[in-house]
This record gives structure tokens, sequence and C-alpha cells, in this order.
């Protein structure tokens, strides 16, 4: 569950407006891009201003900076500037703020750290980027929060704090002592034309459908923006916790063009790139090189959780390396030419353990890999089907014994420590059920016409021993009369096959997914529901109408039932998808390289950050 510990409390004046008083000119900033006006809310809004400040003292105290940890060290400053800009009235506002804590006093600057990622690494532009790509630029473009060491959102980045002051409409406090790596002030003009630029339907961002619903997102003043959103959105920190929301400088992605993202970039994350200014090297399938931010405001994950002050990058680069095959990346790792790997390969765990220049240490990931059957494709559209390929096939032997270094057995489609998990129990293998299942739908003579075959469709990299698992999948489903053609792509074609509409056009019957995940709306939400992705291809109102209400509910005992009755629907009910495993990573690292924090995501903002070598 998410928590929040309190180690310090400040002074923040926040403005209000006199319920009669006049209209106040507030002096405005012309922006890179020209004029944009500052909130000069009429008499309706300066009635919502006001109540709305009533709620910034419970709403900054108890909401905060939510899942802010940290373990108890010397304070040596606070987070979160005082705002001052008054206009008719101030009130001071008592407010609940993370703090910093002391580093480690002793390391070594300099060097390159040499990184291991197993797939491709397509574009570092923020709009652009997913899967690899995304893990990647993640240390470029900051997000306005990230996660911490446990999958914890609302730690501060590109913002400080943020505000509730509905389920529909949000306020985040940006920092002031982050620049744009071009030495641009970063602040809330500059931020508003990132959004707005992923907003816009002539160029959306590539992982947009995992955004807040935003509706309009407006400048209150130089560090702070008000998000009203087309809906309410409780899980709204945490969608902005993660990398599809990531800035980049629109000025430079402007003066770039085609350019932005391949060969120059512009955050405000610890490292930077830009080839055209000497500044990074990318290799295209073999590496991409980032330089150091000497100018950035400092964040690292700390070990238990939450950030602290660290100051800027202690290395001067990173490299990370582009090795899909496991034996070429165990072997990098044993010579020292890969100094560190996230993900080392699942079947050479114990040869790294037995190297003693080597550290590795197991993380469960809150990513959860299931088999999402598509309902809108005969002869899956039948549920006796659905069920009776669940019921054929022994999960947890696969994974307690091929697996058994690649995950833990799940029994839901949301992972076990992700926030309104509740065990299911979908994990029982009874193959003659299945088989029972079958003969009730008659499936000797319904199935003649397609060969008895189905197709299951798989991602050759993106997960481990994806091949395998899809192998073992089809001998168990063969054994009770359903024949299998197994169709592994590579993972952008993989991707694109399953978002084919209509949905009876798709090629596959089932569908292998890994899904890091955070929450049960970031799962249910934006997976299962109609509007979205939907790779299982169900269009029952009813479930979309509770996936829409577990984001609604202002009420959390409400929204813990909601969660719950999805989850049933998705697995036992209607058997829209069939859990694998949690998925488990391999950190390996070099001995020389001190300050490594395995972390329960794969977006790794901020890892790198307080890293050093001998």
């Amino acid at each position: 569950m998410w928590s929040m510990h309190v180690y310090e409390k400040l002074k923040i004046k926040f403005v209000v407006y006199k319920k009669k008083a006049k209209k106040v000119k507030i002096m405005g900033r012309k922006s890179d891009r020209g004029n944009i006006k500052r909130l000069d809310p009429p008499e309706e809004e300066r009635r919502k201003y006001l109540r709305t400040v009533g709620g910034l003292v419970v709403g900054l105290a108890v909401g905060g900076v939510v899942g802010w940890l940290s373990k108890p060290a010397e304070v040596v400053e606070a987070l979160g500037p005082t705002v001052t800009k008054t206009l008719t009235q101030t009130v001071t506002v008592p407010v609940t703020v993370p703090i910093t804590i002391t580093p480690t006093p002793v390391f070594k600057k300099g060097g390159t750290l040499q990184i291991g990622v197993e797939g491709d690494v397509k574009t570092l532009d923020p709009n652009k980027s997913t899967g690899f790509s995304s893990r990647v630029m993640a240390n470029i473009h900051d997000s306005l929060f990230v996660r911490d060491v446990n999958g914890v959102p609302g730690v501060p980045a590109a913002a400080l704090l943020f505000v509730k002051v509905s389920n529909s409409e949000w306020i985040v406090r940006l920092r002031d002592d982050a620049k744009w790596h071009c030495g641009d002030r970063f602040d809330a003009y500059t931020a508003l034309e990132s959004i707005n630029w992923g907003l816009d339907p002539a160029h959306p961002a590539a992982e947009i459908s995992l955004w807040p619903p935003v509706q309009e997102v407006k400048v209150v003043d130089d560090y702070t923006l008000r998000f009203l959103l087309k809906r309410p959105y409780s899980m709204f920190v945490s969608a902005l916790s993660a990398t599809w929301l990531s800035l980049g400088h629109l000025k430079c992605r402007e003066k770039y063009g085609e350019d932005f993202g391949t060969k120059a970039t512009c955050g405000t994350g610890a490292w930077m790139f830009n080839e055209l200014k000497g500044i990074g090297e990318w290799v295209r399938g073999k590496y991409v090189k980032f330089a150091r931010n000497p100018d950035y405001y400092g964040l690292a994950l700390a070990e238990g959780g939450g950030a602290y002050k660290w100051g800027p990058p202690a290395l001067d680069y990173i490299q990370f390396n582009i090795i899909p095959e496991a034996a070429t990346i165990a072997a990098a790792l044993h010579k020292g030419e890969l100094e560190f790997h996230p993900r080392a390969p699942v079947t050479y765990v114990e040869d790294l353990k037995g190297d003693t220049n080597l550290n590795i240490v197991k993380k469960v990931q809150l990513r959860t890999l299931c088999i999402d059957v598509n309902s809108k494709k005969f002869p899956t559209t039948l549920k006796e089907f659905r069920f009776a390929v669940y019921y054929a096939i022994d999960t947890v032997k696969i994974v307690n014994t091929m697996l058994k270094y690649a995950g833990i057995p799940a029994d839901n489609v949301l992972n076990a420590q992700a926030y309104g998990y509740v065990p299911m129990g979908f994990n029982e293998y009874n193959p003659d059920k299945a088989k029972e299942l079958l003969r009730t739908i008659n499936w000797d003579t319904i199935g003649k016409d397609i060969g008895y075959k189905i197709v299951l469709l798989y991602s050759i990299v993106r997960d481990p021993l994806n091949p395998e698992l899809c192998e073992a999948v089809k001998g168990y489903l063969e054994a009770v009369g359903i024949k299998v053609e197994l169709m592994g792509l590579e993972h952008a074609a993989y991707m694109a096959e399953g978002e084919v509409r209509p949905y009876e056009d798709r090629k596959y019957h089932l569908m292998l997914l890994g899904w890091s995940q955070f929450d049960a709306d970031h799962v249910t939400g934006l997976r299962f529901h109609s509007s979205t992705r939907n790779y299982c291809a169900q269009t029952d109102a009813d479930l979309d109408k509770l996936i829409e209400d577990q984001v609604a509910t202002e009420d959390p005992e409400e929204q813990k039932k909601i969660f719950q009755r999805v989850q049933e629907i998705l697995t036992k009910e209607r058997c829209y998808t069939i859990p694998v495993y949690d998925a488990i990573w391999w950190y390996c690292w070099n001995k020389k390289v001190h300050n490594v924090k395995p972390i329960a995501t794969e977006f790794q903002a901020m890892l790198y950050t307080d890293l050093w070598k001998d």
C-alpha cells in the first residue's frame, strides 16, 4: 500500500482572492513561443479558488507527496520553496513536505558506466518512446514525478508537490531549481508547452492512452500548473509517475525538427544527449551514450524509498549497450565489458552468482505476464472455450520449473505488489475440466473448419524465455485437442498486431503480454477498457462502467470493492486473461560499481545519478 512518512513542516503562502476585490492585473511572462496569459479568474473562479485554498490545508498535509519515504538522517534542506506571489491577500498554510538527507560523503567522480539493455533503442523523443526506448530515454527527460525503489509513486522529479482539489482537478507545484539542458529556465510555461504538444491530436504521444484524461492544463504562476480532467481520475499522481509523460523542451524540438530524439534532445534530467553539439554518442543498433548534466538539481533514489539530495551525477557518462543474446550478456558481465545490467539473463543466474567479481540481486517487479484472450475471434468468442484454454495450462508448474528464475506464479491479472490487488486464485490446472468444456461446445465439430487451431502471439525479446514459455503452453493445449500456431514477432510488430481494428482482423486468439503496472486502474483501466488498447477485445458495457467508476469515486472503501469486482470479471467470470507470472529481475553489477539500488519497476529514472566506480 502507498504510505507517507512525515519529517518536517514548512509554511507555504498561497494566494486567494477577496470575494469582492476589484479585478487584479497579474504580471505575466512572455515565453519563447509568444504570450501565454496567466490565470485571471472571473468572479466564479475566485469563489472556486477560495474553496480550493481551504482544501489545500488538508490536500497538502494529507495528500502531500504520497509515498514519500526516506531513511532518517541529517536534514540538510527542505524541498518546496515558499510561494510568495501576493495579490490582494495571502494565507499561510502548513504543509507537509519531504526532506533531503546527507549522502555518502566519500565517492569517486568520473568514468563511464557500461550498461546492458537487451532490446534496441529506437528514439529518445519522450513523445515517441515505448518499451526499451522509454527505459533509456527516462534518464534524459524527467517526468513530473517518479517511482521509488519499491514502486511507490509521487516522488518529486520535475515537480515537487501535488494538491488534490477533487478527482477532476489537481494542482502541481514544479521545482524552481531545474534548467532545460540548453540552459533555458524550466518553469510552468515551458512545461505546459511540452504537455500540450503530447496532447495535440496532430502528433499525440505514443503512450497517450496511458496519460490521465487531461482536458486542459493552466498556468497558475511561474511554477504551478492546474490540471483539469475530462472525468474524475483518482490515480492521477500514479499516472504522472512514469515515463509516458516525460517532458521535452518545445523550443529545442522545433529547432532540431526531425533530429529531435535521434541526434539531439533537451530535457531536465541527470543525463544529456546532443550529438550535434558533441554531447553523447549513438551508434544505431550497438550503443547510445549520455553525458552528465552538471546543472542537474540533484535528486537520487534512496535505498529505503523516496529520494535524497545527491547533486549532479558522479559519473561522466553512462553507455547503454544493446545486446539481445543471453550468452553474450553473461560473457560481457564476466569480462567486465558490461559493468551493470538491471535484467541479467535468467538462464545464467547460477553462472553469474559464481563470479566473485559480480554482485547479483533478485528484485520482484511490478510487472505481470498474462495471456490475454481475443474475445472477438472464433473460437475464443466462446466463454466455454476460453475457460477450456485456462484449465488446460499448468501455469504454476511452468513457472516453478522452466521459469523459476524469471518469476513467481500469478493468480490475478494485477501484480501482487500493486495497489488494489485482490487474490483471485485464478491459476487452477484441470485438464479433465478443459476436455469437458470442449465437449460441451462440440469442439470436434465446430473446430473442424479451422483445423482445430488457434494462434498464440508473443514478443521474441520483451521478456525472458517467451518462446520457451509459448512452446510449453502449446504442448498443454494440444494435449486436450487444441492445436496452436506460434506467432513470434519483433516487439514493434507485435505491439502493432495487438492494436489492429476491427478486433476480428487481429491474427491472434491468445496474446502473451507483459505489463508493467502500478495500481489496479493502470492495468484494468488502461488495458481492458474498450476505448483503450483492449487486447482482449471486450465490449461489455457493464465492465466499462465499473472501470470508469473505480477512478471516479472519492470513497476509498468503495474503490476497493470496485477494484475487486473488475478483477473478478476479467478472470474468474469471463476469462479475458490468464495470469502466468509476476516478473523477477536479476540486477547484476561489477563490484567496482557502488550505490546500486535494485528497483521494482523497469522505468529507471534517477537510477544512475549517484552511482560511482572505483
